[in-house]
């Protein structure tokens, strides 16, 4: 007897035994006992990825707005606004480089160095901090404060970009301190350490200026010629005594005048003789 397939009826599922005999695997028990827990769970991740999407929009536009308001800055106080709008933001630390370079050209060092230091302090891991802390090295330097800017390009790290240009101007702050030695003990590694950086050319130009110092402090000092003494001043010429002038023979001595004969001396008349009684 043939065996008669039967056909479903659209719309009516299919039966399978054996499917019936098996009963749910885990996968659809798992489905069938968490469904509102993985409906819910669905609804949460994609209401956490529109938030994301929307917060990083957010922050992506004001990041925008800031560098554009970077970009036209010009005064000091342009850079103090963007450093007003969000202190910890990385345009926050450019604009404190800015505004330092600016207070520097108008001769307020102390303006500069107190903004270079706050981008030290409030932004310790900017790519910009190596660069304010040998800007305030070389304020230090100026102002006679070589301890403190020797310090600050110490604190440079050897995997910084700038560090051979840290290494330059150590050897640079020997040099002014007359210290050649050191100088050159600072220089001459920096070709091997750093092979490739932009001041390979200075750092040949101070090796060859350290070379022709040492040439001429090997030259002896040429012998300090004696000073010949002074000439004495010649003799004035002798004159001649002008002849003498003959004084006139002194006159004789005038012989007194004969004075007059003194005056008989009168007689004295004789005592009149008394009277007779």
């Amino acid at each position: 007897m043939a065996k008669t397939e039967v056909t479903p009826h659209p719309g009516q599922p299919s039966h399978d035994p054996l499917a019936d005999a098996l009963g749910p695997s885990p996968l659809e028990q798992f489905l069938n006992e968490h469904k509102m827990l993985i409906g819910g769970g669905i609804a949460a991740v994609l209401l956490g990825v529109t938030a994301a999407i929307w917060f990083n929009g957010a922050q992506e536009e004001a990041a925008a707005q800031l560098a554009q308001a970077f970009s036209a800055a010009q005064s000091v106080s342009d850079f103090d606004a963007l450093i007003a709008k969000d202190p910890v933001a990385d345009v926050a630390a450019n604009a404190l480089l800015r505004k330092a370079a600016l207070l520097e050209e108008d001769g307020k060092k102390d303006e500069a160095q107190a903004a270079l230091t706050e981008l030290r302090q409030k932004h310790p891991r900017h790519p910009l901090v190596d660069q304010a802390s040998i800007a305030l090295a070389r304020l230090a330097a100026d102002e006679g404060r070589m301890d403190e800017a020797r310090d600050l390009l110490a604190e440079i790290p050897g995997t910084s970009d700038l560090a051979a240009l840290a290494q330059l101007k150590l050897g640079d702050l020997a040099y002014r301190q007359g210290d050649l030695a050191k100088a050159k003990s600072i220089y001459e590694p920096i070709q091997a350490n750093f092979p490739v950086n932009p001041w390979s050319q200075q750092v040949q130009e101070r090796l060859q200026g350290l070379k022709l110092d040492e040439a001429r402090a090997k030259i002896p000092a040429p012998p300090v010629a004696a000073t010949p003494p002074a000439a004495k001043p010649a003799p004035a010429p002798v004159q001649a005594p002008a002849p003498a002038v003959a004084k006139p023979a002194p006159e004789a001595p005038k012989a007194d005048a004969p004075k007059p004969p003194a005056a008989a001396a009168k007689p004295e008349s004789a005592p009149a003789a008394p009277a007779k009684k």
